[in-house]
């Protein structure tokens, strides 16, 4: 697997010039970002994930909660497709949990979402009333570690 040392020597630049090409924060030239480019393609460089979302703090993920009463019908698909579109377009990811039938299991969905460090969760409850949601995102919050997921 290459590293972004690899791709940096390749590029002809700073281990710390790759970053900032990848995360675009800070300022460098289009030539060299050509490059970088140019060697990340020709390398296969694939960035770690899990290393980017330890230095953030963010997982680039946001989740959805629906009941399964929503996925018949127009409605849940064209919710589906643009909540994933939008979501993708501003390089994140979506993931989507099932809230099934029950308000114990929109609990459960809640809290795999929550356990997943989304950054976001966008929830459509069926049984569970907006004091239950936020009391279950109160409790997972972890004073002083910067998790403070927002529900919509």
């Amino acid at each position: 697997m290459t590293t972004m040392l690899e791709v940096a020597k390749r590029a002809g630049v700073s281990k710390a010039t790759v970053s900032r090409v990848l995360s675009g924060n800070g300022y460098v030239s289009q030539e060299t970002k050509d490059r970088v480019f140019q060697a990340i393609e020709e390398s296969g460089y694939r960035p770690n994930l899990l290393a980017r979302n330890l230095a953030t703090k963010r997982t680039q993920t946001l989740g959805l909660v629906v009941t399964n009463t929503l996925y018949h019908g127009v409605y849940f698909s064209e919710l589906l497709f643009h909540a994933a579109r939008m979501t993708e377009e501003r390089g994140r990811q979506l993931i989507l949990a099932d809230g099934k039938h029950s308000a114990d299991e929109e609990r459960e969905a809640i809290q795999y979402l929550l356990d997943m460090r989304c950054d976001a969760i966008i929830i459509y409850p069926r049984f569970l009333s907006v004091d239950e949601m936020d009391e279950i995102i109160q409790k997972h919050e972890q004073p002083g570690d910067g998790t403070e997921p927002s529900a919509a």
